[in-house]
């Protein structure tokens, strides 16, 4: 039984390693064409992904020992306090710009035009990197698409200040 599980493991590792192998061959790939009038789309976002101590940088993992001391309000089931690091997200992506009415878009689900799909979607994260690193990177992949600045472009973040700040300092150079 043993040696079937390890085959099975084997198995899966070589999978594993062919599709990042494939990676930068998929995102080499010729894209759909895109047209000036679509907009051309940065999306950033945060997730906490919860790390053992030693992974923690080091302001995080020094609250985090302060806490084990100290006995505070109880947490909600999930919240991982001084026990996360922050990786971000984003993604560039074309979109058929659409003109809709404010009926259309307040009104009766009946009065709405279809979903529009999103083209050439490139999405990678980060945990090494820091906020402005991967929004630098996302803002470069837009610039390849886009080098004359021809395009609408439009920026969506969940609010996260750090990410507000670093998307205006990387916007601005």
């Amino acid at each position: 039984m043993g040696r079937s599980r390890n085959a099975r493991v084997l198995s899966h590792a070589l999978g594993v390693i062919k599709m990042s192998q494939d990676f930068d061959a998929f995102y080499n790939l010729p894209e759909e064409p895109e047209k000036t009038s679509d907009l051309l789309v940065i999306t950033v976002d945060g997730k906490g992904i919860v790390m053992p101590g030693e992974d923690l940088r080091p302001a995080t993992r020094k609250a985090a020992e302060k806490q084990k001391d100290s006995h505070g309000a109880r947490l909600a089931p999930g919240e991982k306090l001084n026990h996360k690091r922050m990786a971000t997200v984003a993604s560039v992506y074309s979109l058929q710009a659409q003109q809709r009415t404010p009926e259309q878009i307040m009104g009766p689900k009946e009065n709405k035009p279809g979903p529009v799909r999103a083209r050439n979607k490139r999405v990678w994260a980060s945990i090494e990197h820091d906020s402005r690193g991967v929004i630098k990177a996302a803002f470069e992949e837009a610039l390849t698409r886009d080098p004359k600045q021809i395009r609408h472009w439009v920026v969506v973040v969940d609010g996260g200040e750090q990410q507000f700040l670093d998307i205006l300092d990387v916007a601005e150079t």
